[in-house]
């Protein structure tokens, strides 16, 4: 029988369909025995604490953006793999979607992991139908006192640690602190009176005992914030502090959508180094009882603040997380410096969290929804004013 253009373009097509299934086979794979993957059996989902933006952070492959955006794909250099297998090669993910089941409900399947979540940010099982769960009643009260509890992140085991530094790395990177703390920062004094920080709020609903969520910015994270940039303007330091809480009306791709409102405000003004996404922290043990840290400062219980640097160790880019990790070592001394006992270890974690935007991008978490609103504004002022120490000392 003879084979006609169609017939050969069409068996071509097969052919190199089925060696790219088997290739994504293979690779999908061994992304599923690497670390990330291989945590997430249902049984470690339920216990593992929630990655904040997880399912984005897991892989690059949903992470990527099309090269080609906008332009024509026949113009593109994959112009004729495209042709025979009828895909676009450049949007991986689109790829996979339609030809392995498995790849197509991960992201899903995680995102809506990702909305039942309690307010201590651990995985569950979702609701069954008709039942109601904590994460649907918001601004829900806990009856009943947290238990306190003090983190000492000064210790005398080393030169850093006798200054206040520790650090809890979560990341499998050597790290030489000695030598990156001994470095200056590269954050430089803007000019004439410029914005130098950014607050905002990732999770903005998130509040304190009794709640776990309000709206009420004057209840919640919002309050913090507030009192912490008034804090930094009160020693010199310009800062624009955003109110949006980026948590409703979904809890769903809250870091996406702080992320684009750091672009937006850092485009705006350029002269911004220093982003810091206030958070509160949550900590229970397994009868649920909930706790609060607390360190006593000037004769006071306040909340104590944990600062969280991300990295590029799940696979999203990020030139940043070093400098980052140094500006936090030297806000930690500063802070435990004025207020010994104030801070918990730095929390150095896998995640970006999007802390490529700037060269001065942390997440600090003040106090935990066993703390108090009036712990954790106080502690927010002290954290706001030894950071201006800090920043008032770069050139």
């Amino acid at each position: 029988m003879r084979r006609t253009k169609a017939y050969v373009v069409i068996n071509a097509r097969k052919t190199a369909k089925a060696g790219l299934i088997a290739a994504v086979i293979i690779g999908l794979l061994w992304m599923m025995m690497s670390k990330p993957f291989a945590d997430l059996t249902w049984t470690s989902v339920k216990k593992a604490t929630l990655e904040k933006d997880k399912y984005e952070e897991i892989s690059p492959l949903f992470a990527v953006k099309n090269s080609a955006e906008g332009e024509n794909a026949e113009d593109t250099p994959f112009r004729w793999l495209n042709i025979l297998i009828n895909k676009r090669v450049e949007k991986p993910a689109s790829l996979l979607a339609s030809e392995i089941f498995a790849v197509s409900g991960i992201k899903p399947a995680l995102a809506a992991a990702h909305q039942y979540v309690n307010e201590g940010n651990f995985y569950f099982e979702p609701p069954k139908k008709n039942e109601k769960r904590e994460v649907d009643v918001p601004n829900k009260k806990e009856p009943g006192p947290a238990v306190e509890t003090t983190i000492a992140s000064i210790k005398n085991t080393d030169e850093l640690s006798k200054k206040g530094i520790t650090i809890k790395n979560n990341t499998t990177y050597n790290i030489d602190y000695n030598k990156l703390f001994s470095e200056p920062l590269k954050l430089t004094k803007p000019k004439n009176g410029e914005p130098q920080v950014l607050i905002v709020h990732t999770h903005g609903t998130e509040s304190y005992n009794p709640d776990t969520r309000s709206e009420d910015i004057s209840n919640n994270m919002i309050r913090v914030g507030d009192e912490m940039e008034k804090v930094f303007k009160e020693n010199g330091i310009n800062v624009i502090h955003s109110q949006i809480m980026h948590d409703i009306p979904q809890y769903n791709n809250s870091y996406r959508k702080a992320l684009n409102t750091i672009e937006a405000t850092l485009k705006e003004h350029p002269s911004i180094q220093v982003v810091l996404d206030i958070h509160r922290d949550a900590m229970t043990n397994k009868n649920d009882e909930k706790f609060k840290v607390v360190a006593n400062i000037n004769g006071e219980k306040v909340a104590q603040v944990m600062i969280v640097v991300g990295t590029n160790q799940m696979g999203l880019p990020n030139d940043h997380w070093q400098e980052n990790l140094k500006f936090a070592m030297k806000c930690q001394e500063s802070i435990n410096q004025s207020y010994p006992g104030l801070t918990r270890p730095i929390d150095l974690r896998q995640e970006r969290f999007n802390m490529h935007a700037t060269l001065g991008s942390l997440i600090i978490e003040v106090g935990t929804h066993g703390n108090t609103l009036e712990e954790a504004v106080k502690s927010g002022a002290y954290t706001a004013e030894a950071i201006s120490k800090v920043l008032n000392g770069v050139k």
